[in-house]
């Protein structure tokens, strides 16, 4: 069997080895390829001659049937099939790339497809004297780039969304280098580096691309492709696309993120509310997952209000369904509103009122005037509302999110909620029983990750660790760790800093235990020595902002914080900052918390005594002074 790759390098192999030297000549190769691309059956004589040596009209016919000759005896003699007047190529001996590109596009296999590619077309492939034959290749050069280009941008999508950016940035850069003036590759470049947390690298590219088609084309890029770039530049602008530090690979949840994208792009076709509900155990990833899905959807137009219940929420009546609205501010629509539902909320929060001076008006109940601000946003653009760990959210809030269904069901909403898989709410569940009944909607349990997902981690945390070593790394992380993603990038960041895992500690946690409420007695000490090593590693305020946040109330204010450290504000504000881009901080409207709470009770356990720890509680109880320096 006769073996052609033409998307790159051009390869010719004969039973998988290399064809010889005399075929890879560049005219008898380019005769070959000529002859296996062709969709005649046979090119006549004249042609091929006068195409690859038309400079040579005297030996033309001669130089022909050396090449002939050539190929016959590099790849056997019954694979050319020649008659006086033509040349023709046994087509049943041979397998082309293009092919075979194409016969994946036509099922979908967008990412099988993509690996085929590897260049242009016939790449480096240059016959001299033969301009007939050039302008051939360049023709077919235009047209596979363009082919390729496109499948390696869907290829890239399915990547990213899959949570697989390396892959992802890998098909996008050589998509847009096959296809630069294309908005589709660039997009899908823009949004991988905007997901990697580069904004600054997904605006060059969009400038780059805004460049070359004003220069060479006369013309302006697609209007999609300059509204991506208006919204990574906000997106940008709000803090929210920065990584964590150190950015933890995303792995073992591909096929849930692709379930969650693949439900809201349905929502958004389809303009029909929906709900997904995520269970998983606290660790399990289902802050992570939330957060990948929320900058996804920005990039794609959607709006996204998200927010975070915690231990104690359940005590205000509809108050997680009105923090959830107060992050709506900026929201595209919101000044079309009923102007006594904004006067609704412009009675709680300075900055709605500052935005919305409406007069005072009788004010419609929480849960009535939020469903019709969320009316007139949705009515406006897509509309995502994301809350966390919603069992910590009061009964209300979680009754009205099946009211939005039903009231907005005709509007593209998209109602995100997670919540550990045990103990079981009834409002959530009844949430769940929406998903995909009464719309496109999903339902997701987090399994503890899979020990190939472990070995993933541990790769790209320990490059250095192979083989054995790596092997029994990952059966220790799994035994400490449980599969639990926290855990065991909590573990992995310790091992990089030095830490030794050592042996005796018992398997933990149990199934449907990990990480409750109250800290476990059995928490394996490599654990708990990990979240010390890794707070050690702060910065010295965001060590003394840390360790007040985690014996304070669950959800707790800068204010509250600069009383108990003796901080002055700005130096709050800045060790908040770099809590929540590590990722031991998360934030909504109503103050920060912490994103496990694992993390927080062995902050509060081990690194406080309990005289810092009363003396923290008091200072933040005390009325407020000047700040400390």
């Amino acid at each position: 069997m006769i073996e052609i790759r033409l998307l790159g390098p051009t390869e010719v192999s004969v039973d998988g080895a290399p064809a010889p030297a005399a075929v890879r000549w560049k005219k008898h190769l380019g005769l070959l390829v000529y002859l296996a691309c062709s969709r005649s059956e046979r090119q006549q004589r004249d042609h091929l001659a006068d195409l690859l040596w038309g400079s040579n009209p005297e030996n033309a016919r001669g130089s022909l049937n050396e090449a002939t000759r050539v190929l016959r005896r590099g790849l056997g003699d019954d694979l050319v099939r020649a008659t006086p007047d033509a040349i023709g190529l046994d087509r049943a001996q041979l397998t082309l790339d293009t092919d075979r590109l194409a016969e994946l596009v036509s099922h979908g296999a967008w990412l099988v497809a993509a690996g085929l590619i590897r260049g242009p077309f016939a790449e480096g492939l240059n016959v001299p004297d033969a301009p007939g034959f050039e302008q051939w290749v360049s023709g077919m050069r235009a047209r596979w780039s363009l082919q390729s280009a496109d499948v390696l941008a869907r290829a890239g999508a399915v990547a990213r969304d899959a949570g697989d950016l390396g892959s992802a940035l890998r098909a996008a850069e050589l998509a847009v280098a096959l296809d630069g003036y294309g908005g589709s590759p660039v997009r899908e470049l823009m949004r991988v580096h905007a997901l990697r947390g580069d904004a600054a690298a997904a605006l060059a590219a969009y400038e780059e691309h805004l460049s070359r088609v004003r220069e060479e084309l006369d013309a302006m890029p697609e209007p999609e492709s300059s509204a991506l770039a208006l919204r990574i530049r906000r997106e940008a602008g709000s803090g929210r696309s920065r990584p964590p530090r150190p950015a933890m690979p995303f792995v073992g949840r591909a096929r849930e993120l692709t379930q969650l994208v693949e439900a809201a792009e349905t929502v958004r076709s389809s303009g029909s509310a929906a709900v997904a509900v995520v269970y998983g155990a606290a660790g399990a990833g289902r802050t992570r997952l939330l957060g990948e899905l929320a900058v996804r959807a920005r990039l794609e137009g959607w709006y996204v209000a998200a927010t975070r219940a915690v231990a104690g929420d359940e005590i205000e009546p509809a108050g997680t369904l009105i923090a959830l609205t107060l992050t709506l501010l900026d929201a595209p629509g919101l000044p079309a509103a009923d102007a006594a539902a904004l006067g609704a909320f412009a009675a709680r929060d300075g900055a709605w009122r500052e935005r919305f001076p409406v007069p005072r008006l009788d004010p419609p109940p929480p849960v009535s005037a939020a469903v019709a601000l969320m009316r007139a946003i949705a009515e406006d653009t897509p509309l995502m509302l994301a809350l966390d760990d919603a069992h910590s959210a009061d009964s209300s809030s979680l009754q009205a999110l099946g009211r939005l269904l039903r009231d907005l069901a005709s509007l593209p909403v998209f109602i995100v909620v997670t919540a550990p898989g045990e103990p079981r709410l009834p409002e959530i569940d009844l949430l769940a029983a929406h998903a995909g009944r009464d719309g496109p909607g999903v339902t997701i349990h987090l399994p503890p990750l899979e020990p190939e997902a472990v070995g993933e981690l541990a790769a790209a945390f320990l490059p250095a660790w192979i083989g054995n070593d790596r092997d029994r790394l990952v059966r220790r992380l799994l035994q400490d760790g449980a599969g639990v993603p926290l855990l065991t990038t909590a573990l992995l960041e310790a091992v990089r800093a030095g830490m030794e895992l050592r042996g005796g500690d018992a398997a933990w946690p149990e199934p449907d235990h990990t990480l409750t409420a109250t800290l476990p007695g059995d928490v394996p000490d490599s654990v708990s020595e990990a979240v010390r090593l890794m707070f050690r590693q702060l910065a010295n305020d965001s060590q003394q902002v840390a360790a007040a946040a985690s014996v304070l109330p669950e959800r707790v204010r800068a204010d509250s914080l600069a009383r108990a450290t003796g901080l002055a504000a700005p130096r709050v504000e800045a060790a908040l900052d770099d809590l929540e881009h590590c990722g031991w901080l998360v934030s909504d409207a109503r103050g920060y918390s912490f994103a496990a709470r694992l993390v927080r009770e062995i902050v509060a356990r081990d690194l406080l005594t309990p005289g810092q720890r009363r003396r923290v509680i008091q200072r933040a109880a005390s009325r407020p002074g000047p700040s400390g320096s």
